[in-house]
């Protein structure tokens, strides 16, 4: 019953029984005014997997990002590519 709102710095991992996971950033789910009443069951439910397309069959867990700690979706490959 945790309402997204609640979680704001936290990180939404979304595991499909095909194997595929992803992670959302709750901060940026909630610029969207759709998901401010959202709970994170909600998320789940109505969550696609962009491998097998499979809707709402995800577990999920949330973790928490302490602030200056948050990776974003891309760094590594940002930071190998200006280590080339």
């Amino acid at each position: 019953m945790t309402l997204l709102a609640t979680i704001s710095s936290h990180t939404l991992h979304l595991f499909c029984p095909c194997g595929y996971r992803n992670g959302l950033e709750v901060e940026e789910l909630l610029k969207s005014p759709r998901f401010r009443a959202f709970r994170v069951e909600d998320v789940r439910s109505r969550a696609r997997c962009t491998k097998c397309g499979r809707v709402g069959e995800s577990s999920v867990t949330i973790s928490y990002a302490l602030p200056g700690m948050r990776r974003r979706p891309n760094e590594d490959a940002e930071k190998t590519k200006q280590a080339e």
